[in-house]
């Protein structure tokens, strides 16, 4: 988040902010109904917006191709709007550049919010504090999420692994040691909206069934927060593993996974990783893997 400019800081000539992508370790979904979950910042990827004075009356906004929709301009209006500046809408162009996949479960829109979020509090001077940031980045995320659990804003605006819990609030893990991960990829994207459904559904259908889930999820994402905490090396990625295997049962059973995900979870186990799951909505996007350093 540093200007490229050191003129007027309320008339910079080019300034920008940075959001970092995310992965949930544990949790996703069941979070959605009361459980905690675990979320860490994935700060080799993320979205980066920089704003540069725009001629008068000729802004620009302009994004990658893939990422081009009416929610990429409404989230736009909507930050300058909860920053006060909607009259200064048309004094910057903003220009998007990204290395999140988008739809895939590592946070692609809360990156972008929380980069936009920044660069504007650069530009006009106004330092944001990580709680403020999270809050504003939250109602930009119901731009594109409707109800969204909270987690993804959160763990980006703090940069820094988060328990998160609806009920219970949010617990930053400040001095942690995380286990090496590995992210793969299924090539195609999946809908946030469409998995929580299903999760819903499954949740009207098989209350007692569902409710014991939600218990299950809780003990591993408290499981593996104890691990961050107390654990080294290869004893945390065995016994992390052992949690990431638990949790994509339980994501199974839910029927948020694809042939695809389970393939690269068995592919990654056969290959000798300690554990892994999907990470993120499902039905597409990522898995996760705990391995040997």
């Amino acid at each position: 988040m540093q200007p490229n400019s050191q003129s007027d800081p309320h008339s910079p000539a080019s300034v920008s902010g940075w959001g970092c992508a995310k992965v949930i370790l544990v949790g996703e979904h069941f979070v959605v109904h009361g459980a905690p979950a675990l979320a860490l910042p994935l700060d080799s990827v993320g979205t980066r917006v920089t704003l540069r004075t725009a001629d008068e009356g000729k802004s620009r906004l302009e994004l990658p191709e893939a990422a081009k929709s009416d929610k990429s301009k409404e989230v736009v209006d909507r930050a300058f709007a909860i920053l006060g500046l909607s009259d200064r809408r048309h004094d910057w162009n903003v220009g998007v550049e990204s290395t999140v996949p988008l739809g895939q479960g590592l946070g692609s829109s809360a990156s972008y919010g929380l980069a936009l979020l920044r660069a504007l509090a650069e530009a006009i001077d106004r330092p944001l504090s990580c709680e403020q940031l999270s809050e504003h980045a939250y109602e930009i995320e119901k731009i594109f999420h409707g109800r969204p659990s909270g987690v993804d804003n959160t763990v980006i605006a703090y940069e820094i692994p988060v328990i998160f819990s609806a009920n219970e609030g949010i617990d930053l893990l400040r001095q942690v040691t995380l286990p090496r991960l590995i992210l793969a990829s299924t090539g195609t994207a999946g809908s946030t909206q469409d998995a929580v459904a299903k999760v819903r559904q499954h949740r009207q259908e098989n209350t007692r069934r569902f409710r014991a889930l939600c218990d299950e999820a809780k003990a591993i994402t408290e499981s593996c927060a104890s691990l961050l905490q107390t654990k080294f090396g290869s004893d945390m990625g065995r016994e992390m593993g052992k949690h990431l295997d638990h949790s994509h049962r339980l994501l199974q059973e839910v029927g948020v996974s694809t042939i695809e995900l389970d393939c690269l979870v068995d592919t990654a186990r056969n290959a000798g990783a300690y554990g892994a799951k999907l990470t993120g909505a499902g039905f597409g996007g990522f898995m996760l893997a705990a391995i040997d350093p």
